[in-house]
């Protein structure tokens, strides 16, 4: 079954994202002006950041999960930006966003593109399961899991403002800093 079907059922047979926590503890860190939320599934998270002030494009490979997002950000008055999108077909423009939200999805074909969308002194917040997730579901297709300290050499060129890999998550939380200001050795 192909990704988009797979998930539209998932979404029509109730799956339902929620507010990240990981989220609520670190949107501050960013300048409240544009933010992007990667797999935003049923559009909590997006629909909370332009709650707090953020011009919010979020995309998802669902079609169910994007109606379901636009309806609760309908019902709330809120606006966002909802595509529906897989993350290989999604536009990446340089420098576009202050906040960029990836929670639990992992391809990294896109990684670089996720970099090259920040601007300077904008925040990536990066949650998804790492390989230690095997312990915890042994058939877990080990493609969309993190090896340790792999978000660290992926985004070596990110100032690291919190890292946690102590558990079946990896919680990657960065800055993007001017290369001339910070050389990457003084970012550790």
């Amino acid at each position: 079954m192909r990704d988009r079907e797979r998930w539209n059922l998932k979404y029509k047979n109730g799956w339902r994202t929620t507010l990240n926590v990981t989220l609520l503890k670190f949107y501050t860190l960013a300048k409240k002006d544009r933010a992007l939320d990667i797999a935003c599934g049923s559009g909590d998270n997006a629909i909370f950041l332009a709650e707090k002030g953020f011009l919010t494009d979020a995309f998802d490979i669902s079609d169910v999960a994007i109606e379901i997002a636009k309806e609760n950000a309908l019902k709330r008055g809120i606006k966002v930006n909802f595509l529906r999108s897989d993350a290989e077909s999604f536009e990446f423009k340089p420098e576009t966003y202050d906040l960029i939200l990836n929670l639990y999805f992992l391809d990294r074909q896109i990684l670089p593109k996720i970099e090259s969308s920040l601007k300077e002194g904008g925040i990536l917040i990066f949650e998804t399961y790492n390989l230690k997730h095997l312990k915890v579901k042994p058939t877990f297709n080990r493609d969309f899991l993190l090896r340790e300290g792999e978000l660290k050499e992926i985004f070596k060129n990110l100032e690291v403002l919190y890292y946690d890999e102590s558990t079946n998550i990896t919680t990657f939380v960065a800055k993007k800093v001017s290369s001339v200001s910070c050389p990457p050795s003084q970012r550790r």
